[in-house]
């Protein structure tokens, strides 16, 4: 799927660029900003316009799960929150990653979050469980597949217990998302039109309202949405090879090649 301008220095797939990482790891001068991971535990969410998609979703679980589905659904969500939190302090990795960087052992870092894997995907099952009564029949189909998608980006994201989280961050992965940011954008604006721009954050513009939000969106992979997938890959991995490393470009359209190989898209794409 990448269009490669130089075999020689660009990797043609991960297991090539993770060759790379103790290499990497060992730039003393590494210069990582994860400010944005630090402001993620300070996020106001009370000034988010959540109150249409609120609104939404409990008359999505009305439909379809009775009276109380919307209650339980909210509290697995806050549940689930809480979960996350208990297993991440942004703010202590950010201290673990600067000790660790200058001598290279980011991946040391990493092993001890990536053994944490079973408690999350145990969340994530009870998450899904939770709110199976508010899906729509087909959603409920295809909860499987999503757990099965969320245990297989897990498994890649702690691919011997973290080495690729350690060379994203090395590869100053979260610096390129952050600078192509409305380049991404704008890829989901070609690949989804309208439905793109009901986002909550718009790059350009900041926090949305949701006043415009018609319908939450929905768990299928059908025909449609397989061909968007691959098209929003396409779009988004060609954006990131923009980046001085072509690390988290790699990274990530081996992430969403997995998705499709668990997922009916991989047999709707080969099909067309």
């Amino acid at each position: 799927m990448l269009c490669l301008a130089s075999a020689q220095t660009i990797p043609t797939n991960v297991e090539d660029a993770l060759a790379k990482v103790n290499q990497v790891l060992n730039i003393p001068n590494l210069n990582l900003n994860l400010t944005n991971l630090s402001d993620i535990k300070n996020l106001n969410t009370s000034a988010l316009p959540i109150t249409e998609a609120e609104n939404k979703l409990r008359e999505k679980c009305e439909k379809n799960g009775g009276a109380k589905a919307y209650d339980v659904a909210k509290q697995a969500t806050f549940d689930f929150v809480n979960c996350a939190k208990n297993l991440v302090n942004f703010t202590v990795l950010k201290e673990e990653m600067d000790k660790a960087r200058p001598t290279g052992d980011l991946d040391e870092v990493f092993k001890k979050y990536c053994r944490k894997k079973p408690i999350l995907k145990n969340c994530i099952v009870n998450y899904t469980n939770s709110i199976e009564s508010c899906l729509e029949p087909i959603e409920r189909e295809n909860k499987k597949i999503v757990l099965n998608v969320t245990e297989k980006i897990l498994n890649f994201v702690c691919f011997k217990e973290g080495d690729r989280i350690a060379l994203f961050i090395a590869a100053k992965g979260p610096e390129c998302f952050q600078s192509k940011g409305q380049a991404i954008f704008e890829c989901a604006n070609a690949t989804y039109g309208s439905e793109a721009k009901n986002l909550p954050i718009n790059p350009a513009n900041g926090l949305q309202s949701f006043e415009d939000i018609k319908s939450l969106p929905s768990l299928v992979f059908d025909d449609k949405a397989c061909r968007n997938m691959d098209k929003f890959q396409t779009c988004v991995v060609d954006v990131l090879e923009g980046c001085d490393d072509p690390t988290p470009a790699n990274l990530l359209d081996s992430i969403f090649n997995y998705i499709k190989k668990v997922t009916p898209c991989e047999k709707v794409l080969k099909s067309a």
